[in-house]
């Protein structure tokens, strides 16, 4: 059985969307989320903001780090920003250990996300350049 869900949500007033992530995203689920995200950017409207909740994942990979980094780079194709939210320090501490702090934030709540991209920071690398 494979251990992953991601449920989208989409907020028009604040131009966001919203991606929570529960279960695995590992190589075993990778294919299975990779098709669910190539559906949900083909319905990505530009300028709308991604925050990736992945405070639900009990474990990721590096299949699972490239499946994010390649919904990331096709949002930004949208001129869409996104923000990663990660409650568990250890899987925080692979966000940055990947450097994905190199190209969105990496904060601990929704809030703290919404706050950093409506700053509109600015990071050292493009999501293409990752």
């Amino acid at each position: 059985m494979l251990e992953l869900n991601i449920i989208s949500s989409t907020d028009m007033e604040k131009r966001v969307v919203r991606l929570q992530f529960t279960g695995k995203l590992n190589y075993e689920t990778s294919l299975t989320a990779r098709e669910q995200l190539h559906g949900i950017i083909e319905k990505l409207e530009n300028d709308v903001n991604c925050v990736l909740d992945v405070s639900g994942l009990s474990r990721i990979d590096s299949t699972g780090f490239g499946v994010l980094i390649y919904f990331v780079r096709q949002a930004a194709l949208r001129n869409s920003r996104s923000a990663v939210v990660v409650a568990d320090p250890f899987i925080a501490d692979l966000f940055h250990i990947a450097k994905f702090n190199q190209i969105m934030p990496i904060t601990g709540s929704e809030a703290e996300a919404l706050k950093s991209l409506e700053s509109g920071q600015a990071f050292p690398l493009a999501p293409e350049q990752y």
